[in-house]
């Protein structure tokens, strides 16, 4: 789950080649969700991004799961 994580989210991403990567974006209004997808050409991995609103981290958790 992330939300302006523009200045974090690289780092976070380099860490998972090889893993699929599952994203809630909830709302970000800086570059997060741009870096995300300019990176994920280079991860050896599926990556799949969902766009909602955050609830509660139960919704949110359980709306990128279904």
């Amino acid at each position: 789950m992330v939300k302006n994580e523009e200045k974090r989210i690289k780092v976070t991403l380099d860490s998972i080649i090889n893993h699929h990567l599952f994203v809630l974006d909830t709302g970000s209004t800086d570059k997060t969700l741009e870096i995300i997808n300019n990176e994920r050409n280079k991860l050896d991995s599926k990556t799949f991004i969902v766009t909602s609103e955050f609830e509660t981290f139960d919704v949110s958790r359980n709306t990128l799961l279904l």
